[in-house]
């Protein structure tokens, strides 16, 4: 008996065209097509890292002891923390890495001041 998969459960993907078209105006409403369709292609780059969104952009400002980095460079530094932590002796769990990517998200808000 052959295995079927109900049509449903595919997701279609949205062009970078239709993804600009139904863009969040207020966020977004300023970037030409191009614009948009690299800055979203930075943020699923900057996703697929550390699994957490970019949604503020590379020249947000952060506060705190962050001040003078760019948000882009905030993540690429904890990027860079994650990967060799998941890369270090003893390797860490499954649960320690969501964790660890927890705390990312938290020092995000906290580094954008809210």
């Amino acid at each position: 008996m052959a295995f079927k998969m109900k049509p449903s459960s595919f997701k279609q993907k949205k062009s970078y065209k239709e993804a600009y078209e139904d863009r969040d105006k207020e966020t977004y409403g300023n970037m030409t097509q191009e614009e948009y369709t690299a800055e979203a292609k930075r943020q699923k780059s900057q996703h697929s890292k550390t699994g957490s969104w970019d949604v503020g952009g590379r020249d947000t400002e952060l506060v705190g002891r962050w001040k003078g980095m760019t948000l882009g460079e905030f993540d690429d530094t904890l990027a860079e923390e994650l990967d060799s932590y998941i890369n270090s002796e003893p390797k860490p769990t499954a649960e320690e890495i969501k964790a660890f990517k927890a705390r990312h998200g938290k020092f995000r808000d906290k580094a954008r001041g809210k």
